[in-house]
């Protein structure tokens, strides 16, 4: 009876996802010059969305942010000889109240007109106006009516001097969908705290980082063998929301037993749970997510229990209480091509997110909606200020929106009244000090009201140094560094004061962020989330960066033992003897060599065991120090090295000073050249 009313309510749900639709406000960005565009995250079809292009601009920029987080040249371009740009709405919008068209123009350039109109009502102009050094930044420009008008809408871009760009344009009606956060009968929205969950709740597990748009679907075991597979997933623009997708809805509940204590369980439409079953002392460290129906095993344990915690940022650890070595959830951008979710023994991978399904009882209700303000990990060398823009959605409102904070010590709000039926909101921020600072905005009209959290993670760039300081999974940013050596998805970096590994998983593409990059280059922010991997420092890149070319890095001569302080530093050690395949003497204390370059397999069945080497390596913790080769040559000694070494010697070589070449000194006295002809 429980799956059948679980079938139901899915099928309930994407009917309401398609119907119920009743906000205030939508805004269009676009995305290419002949007007295609994009609602939040999703891609409008210009059917029965969209636009329809009028006239055509001459292309599309994404534009680029300054030092004080501030947007400029973003936009379609139109230019003096393509005045009358523009395009019209498939949509027709009823009681049209406001249109805003964002827009930039050259530096000194740009003057002219930007006109709309709604259906066949009369057309509104305004003049574009440039002040000297501000042109390029977008801004808003809105146009009132005094009376609701219904229609399709068309506007146009009529530069006289210059360029004017249009990035986007929101228009304010009756019935306008919502670009940030539905106002559905039923929606899923971001858990930002586990104690929101309940028993019996319906949630989405989706991906942290707004990089990816992606959901993890249902395990079936003719696809999937040992993960989950990533669905394509539709979130709104600031990921505070995500639109329902029949075979990415779990039921969660509540349980408990004397074995793990309090747990919960996830379940499929068909009743299977969430399993995790890879990493026993018997199979290995494997990925394992899965699905049955049981919750326990013999060989696992309490599989189908799970621990749920959440960051105030929405990101969730969701940790198996089974036997399974492997027992986080995270999502894996690349696992063999493709994006999967799994199960990892460390957080080496992608957070997930937890999206809990909503219900409005009755949608014709006073309603306000605002997503979560997340900063997120904000530079203070870089930024100590900056400002994020909150689109506030509401419904069947008859008193305006007051906008306040609860705190106000390093956050600031652009207004402290909105429109009845929504309007952005502009939170500013400004930090001297490294810190998590948190602050709520209270949102209320009449007797509807809502609180909106808001979060920001201030931090330096840090020195490597430094960086080894922070606790696991701290998420850090680095000072400038440099390669040492690069091998497939480690890339082994110093600076100054230390060195240590960054681990490059790539991109969902599986294109490594580090993929053209060499010994000696130089990279700039550099950022992801720092752990001590068993003993090495490291850093899971979290996306691209910057580089130079720099000179090309040579190996640090190593005088004393080897230590864990030494972990990841790029080495030379001279007077090296093997004491077998797999181990060698330094300073009189035996280390093992570790071939995670694949140097060593070959270049041991060649050389002269017996010698003394001059060995280039990468020190790595595994299992205690070890060293992992680059290169390795034979220490051949000059004339004066070769009379201070003992006399009872096997073999001698040397490099005579006169000829410059290898001589083979034998026991007896007798030489020979390295092709073993005599030597008169």
């Amino acid at each position: 009876m429980k799956t059948t009313f679980f079938h139901l309510i899915v099928c309930l749900l994407l009917v309401f996802d398609s119907v119920c639709l009743n906000a205030a406000q939508t805004t269009y960005t676009f995305t290419s010059a002949s007007w295609a565009s994009v609602v939040g995250t999703i891609q409008t079809d210009g059917k029965t969305d969209g636009w329809l292009s009028v006239k055509d601009g001459a292309s599309n920029s994404n534009g680029y942010t300054d030092a004080q987080n501030r947007l400029y040249s973003a936009g379609v371009q139109v230019s003096k000889s393509l005045a009358g740009a523009g395009a019209t709405s498939v949509f027709s919008f009823e009681n049209v109240r406001q249109i805003t068209v964002n827009y930039c123009t050259n530096t000194s350039k740009g003057k002219g007109t930007i006109t709309v109109a709604v259906g066949g009502n009369e057309t509104i102009s305004q003049d574009v106006t440039v002040v000297k050094g501000e042109g390029q930044y977008n801004r808003d420009m809105v146009f009132e009516l005094t009376e609701p008008q219904t229609g399709k809408i068309i506007f146009t871009a009529n530069p006289t001097d210059g360029s004017i760009y249009v990035r986007s344009i929101t228009i304010r009606a009756s019935n306008a969908s919502p670009n940030v956060v539905g106002l559905t009968s039923d929606e899923f929205r971001l858990v930002t705290d586990a104690n929101e969950l309940q028993d019996g709740d319906l949630v989405i597990v989706g991906v942290s980082n707004p990089a990816y748009k992606y959901a993890m679907g249902w395990y079936d075991p003719y696809y999937s063998k040992n993960n989950i597979d990533a669905i394509a997933a539709s979130y709104s623009a600031d990921h505070s929301s995500v639109v329902a997708s029949e075979e990415a809805i779990y039921e969660i509940n509540r349980g408990t037993n004397e074995a793990v204590g309090d747990y919960w369980t996830f379940a499929d439409a068909d009743g299977f749970f969430l399993t995790a079953s890879g990493g026993n002392p018997n199979s290995g460290n494997n990925n394992y997510l899965t699905a049955w129906d049981t919750i326990y095993s013999t060989s696992y344990g309490w599989y189908g229990c799970w621990d749920i915690s959440i960051e105030p940022t929405g990101e969730a650890t969701v940790k198996n209480l089974g036997k399974s070595r492997s027992n986080m959830i995270q999502f894996n951008p690349n696992a063999g091509g493709y994006a999967v979710f799994a199960c990892y023994s460390t957080a080496s991978q992608t957070p997930v997110s937890i999206y809990r399904r909503v219900v409005v009882d009755d949608p014709s209700e006073p309603q306000i909606r605002a997503g979560l303000v997340n900063f997120g990990n904000v530079l203070i060398d870089t930024y100590p200020q900056g400002s994020h823009t909150l689109t506030v959605n509401a419904l069947n409102l008859t008193d305006d929106i007051s906008a306040s904070l609860e705190d106000g010590t390093y956050f600031s709000l652009d207004k402290t009244v909105l429109d009845r039926d929504g309007e952005d909101l502009v939170i500013s921020y400004k930090i001297s000090e490294a810190g998590t600072y948190n602050d709520v905005l209270h949102l209320q009209s009449g007797e509807t009201k809502i609180d909106v959290s808001i979060f920001l993670n201030a931090q330096k760039h840090l020195t490597i140094a430094e960086a080894k300081q922070q606790t696991d999974l701290t998420f850090v940013t680095l000072q400038p560094v440099v390669i040492t050596k690069k091998y497939s998805n480690y890339v082994f970096v110093k600076d100054e004061t230390g060195s240590m590994l960054l681990f490059d998983g790539g991109n969902e593409n599986g294109a490594g962020y580090a993929q053209n990059r060499k010994n000696g280059d130089i990279l700039t922010e550099v950022n992801g989330r720092y752990r001590l991997y068993y003993g090495n420092p490291e850093i899971n890149l979290a996306g691209p960066f910057g580089y130079k070319n720099g000179e090309e890095v040579l190996p640090e001569k190593q005088t004393t033992a080897i230590t864990e302080d030494d972990a990841c530093r790029f080495l030379l050690l001279e007077n090296v003897t093997l004491t077998d395949d797999e181990n060698f003497l330094f300073l009189g204390q035996e280390y093992r060599l570790y071939d995670l370059f694949k140097y060593w397999a070959d270049t041991r069945k060649v050389i002269d065991k017996t010698a003394t080497f001059r060995l280039v390596a990468i020190a790595y913790n595994y299992n205690g120090m070890t060293l992992c080769p680059i290169s390795m040559e034979e220490m051949i000694p000059t004339v004066l090295e070769m009379q201070e070494m003992q006399t009872n010697a096997k073999v001698i070589k040397y490099i005579d000073p006169v000829t410059k070449s290898i001589r083979i000194l034998m026991p007896d006295g007798e030489e020979f050249d390295v092709v073993g002809a005599k030597i008169k």
